[in-house]
């Protein structure tokens, strides 16, 4: 139904103030709060029009109508929000990864929110999170390394958020898992609601206890896109948790121009994960989130989901797509949830971002060897990979066919012929034959 509008030249509505142009005499209004104008009467009721380019004569300022956060009037298709830069988007993945009949979950309209943009989380206490495959990614066995993307859907199966990786094609693909990435986190009008940011590290020894080794991510929120503030972060103290992963989270973070990290803040909760054994083909992998005291009920919990069947199994042998659950309890605030959901990316580049647990190849002698990963054992914030392998160099023989003991088969040691036993001297007889007298 098309609304009645005012006559030019009406009293501007508070909020907003009545100008006149100096080159055409024209009535045009100001909103004082954000300095943009326009020639139309500002009818803050009225849904949020179509971009368009002023009038011909418009003041230098003029820009037309759009309320503070405004989204656009069109959604994006969900399986169009790729990544920019070189090696991005997989295009053979397409048909494993377009979600049929998707449908956006729509941002909650009135609500009250502490962190813009995140209006969402006001609702939801439960995120599954699924990583999108790369097939190229996995023929290549990781050589050839496609930026992350994540879908984040809600219990009843609508799209939340989706999270691509931005990053470098030849830091992705030379220092993977270790690549310097921002993960942003997008809604339904392609705005980036959220940025993740985790610095290149150095890949880790044992003990975690350097800086340049220990896990971080930079967390900003509170707005749209180049209105995000880094408001917090996650830290990897030293050693990791010895035999429990650990992560930090803190609040009030302070960074550099160069997003560098002046200061941490005040710790605000902890990360802890399963001890000693990570991961596992068909078994889950839960992280607890909660305050300093690590025995207290968790606020939120993360799963990295096992197979679960022929079609799970498959994506968790070849590939390194992964499926997290993230589940909140009543009273999670929306900061906690947008915490957790930096701490399960984080911890899927951590844990998870490695090739897929089958892997098959040849020795260097040419002979076929297949491996699978039964899980990881953790130390002081090290992975040391279980696997079982079948294949591979069979066992050294000599010259005669047999198997040396040392090579893994039974070394017969030859029999020596010892020689006859010399036979004994005979005394010596003097010269005439007879005997001494």
């Amino acid at each position: 139904m098309q609304q009645n509008v005012p006559p030019p030249g009406t009293p501007a509505p508070p909020g907003y103030e009545l100008r006149t142009d100096p080159n055409t005499n024209a009535y045009y209004y100001v909103n004082q709060a954000t300095g943009q104008s326009q020639w139309t009467y500002p009818v803050t009721q009225q849904p949020y029009p179509a971009q368009g380019m002023p009038p011909q004569g418009a003041p230098a300022t003029a820009t037309p109508y759009q309320q503070p956060n405004a989204p656009p009037q069109q959604m994006v298709d969900p399986n169009a929000q790729n990544a920019g830069g070189m090696i991005s988007n997989d295009p053979l993945s397409g048909m494993f990864n377009n979600v049929k009949n998707a449908q956006w979950m729509p941002t909650p309209q009135g609500v009250e929110c502490s962190v813009p943009g995140l209006e969402k989380l006001t609702v939801v206490n439960k995120l599954i999170v699924k990583q999108d495959l790369s097939v190229i990614e996995a023929v290549s066995q990781g050589c050839c390394e496609f930026n992350n993307k994540y879908r984040l859907f809600n219990e009843n199966g609508q799209l939340v958020y989706q999270v691509i990786e931005e990053s470098d094609v030849l830091c992705r693909c030379c220092c993977n898992p270790n690549h310097k990435l921002n993960l942003e986190v997008k809604d339904e009008y392609d705005r980036k609601v959220m940025d993740i940011y985790r610095p290149f590290k150095v890949p880790r020894c044992c003990p975690v206890c350097l800086p340049c080794c220990q896990q971080q991510a930079t967390i900003a929120t509170g707005g749209y896109d180049n209105d995000l503030k880094v408001k917090g972060m996650l830290w990897q103290p030293c050693c990791g948790g010895f035999f429990t992963p650990k992560l930090e989270l803190y609040e009030g973070t302070t960074v550099d121009a160069d997003g560098g990290v002046e200061d941490k803040g005040t710790l605000n909760g902890i990360v802890t994960g399963p001890t000693c054994c990570i991961g596992g083909i068909c078994c889950d992998s839960e992280f607890r989130l909660t305050g300093e005291d690590t025995d207290a009920a968790p606020w939120a919990t993360i799963t990295k989901e096992g197979a679960k069947d022929f079609t799970s199994l498959a994506k968790e042998l070849l590939t390194d797509a992964d499926n997290f659950t993230m589940e909140f309890t009543e009273g999670t605030s929306v900061e906690q949830k947008a915490n957790a959901l930096a701490a399960n990316m984080l911890l899927d580049f951590m844990f998870f971002e490695d090739e897929g647990s089958f892997e098959c190849g040849v020795t260097d002698k040419g002979n076929p060897e297949c491996s699978i990963k039964c899980f990881d054992f953790y130390c002081c914030g090290c992975l040391v990979p279980c696997t079982c392998s079948c294949g591979g160099d069979p066992p050294e023989e000599d010259e005669d066919g047999g198997d040396y003991e040392d090579g893994g088969g039974d070394y017969a040691e030859e029999p020596v012929d010892e020689e006859p036993p010399a036979d004994p001297e005979e005394p010596e007889e003097d010269f005439d034959g007879g005997d001494e007298m």
